[in-house]
């Protein structure tokens, strides 16, 4: 092989193992994967945002 695929193959398995590495990190520490932890992390929507402030003014009237 030529030196410029093995540098690709390289950086491919080193992206690899940090992913995974990553990924069991996340799993221990939260019990979820890196794809949900990016899921949840996400900011609330718009149609999120309506149904917090309706379930706030509801318990505000109790």
């Amino acid at each position: 092989m030529n030196k410029k695929k093995i540098v690709i193959i390289g950086i491919i398995y080193s992206f690899l193992v940090v992913f995974s590495l990553t990924n069991m990190y996340v799993n221990m520490e939260y019990n979820l994967n890196v794809f949900e932890y990016i899921k949840k992390s996400l900011p609330f929507t718009e149609e999120e945002k309506k149904v917090v402030r309706k379930t706030q003014e509801f318990d505000l009237q109790l």
